[in-house]
């Protein structure tokens, strides 16, 4: 709401070394077509909003932007929420009231650090650190999607295995 979002604009006001740009919203469904339109560093999100309640705003925030750090503003001290809303892909989670600028500036730095973290595990965990293409796991689950894909559209696919000879000692 409009008041919270005053005190934590004045509180990052008081910030005087960092440069911060507040876009306020008051719905979800106005985050979400911004979010299309703009680009942003981290996102502070109330798990109560007009159009939307709880742990599936972060779910739809994901889904628009998955490489976005969020960060979770509630009034809520409930540690079971704290958890289902790190769980569902919050870095962070604040309560208001008991937020102040050592507070905030050391939760974008983690939140951003964890977000880039998380992003650079998937990465690792899909493709090969030598060659930068996509592992055996990743391979299937994209032919997968690939013979799936063809099978609805009544299209056929093709699959070209190339085998080297003697390219493990090239490898090594």
């Amino acid at each position: 709401d409009s008041i919270d979002a005053r005190a934590f604009e004045r509180i990052l006001g008081h910030i005087y070394h960092y440069d911060f740009y507040l876009t306020q919203v008051s719905s979800l469904e106005r985050a979400l077509s911004e979010l299309v339109q703009v680009t942003f560093d981290i996102a502070f999100l109330d798990l109560s909003l007009p159009d939307a309640s709880g742990l599936e705003s972060i779910r739809r925030l994901r889904q628009i932007a998955p490489e976005l750090p969020i960060v979770i503003l509630s009034g809520s001290r409930d540690p079971e929420i704290t958890l289902q809303a790190v769980e569902c892909g919050a870095q962070d989670y604040l309560v208001k009231g008991q937020i102040d600028e050592a507070l905030i500036v050391r939760t974008v730095r983690y939140a951003l650090d964890r977000k880039r973290m998380e992003l650079k595990l998937a990465y690792l965990s899909q493709y090969d650190q030598l060659t930068g293409l996509a592992n055996r796991g990743l391979f299937y689950d994209r032919l997968r999607q690939a013979m799936l894909r063809a099978e609805r559209r009544k299209h056929a696919i093709a699959l070209l295995f190339v085998d080297l000879d003697f390219f493990k000692s090239v490898n090594d």
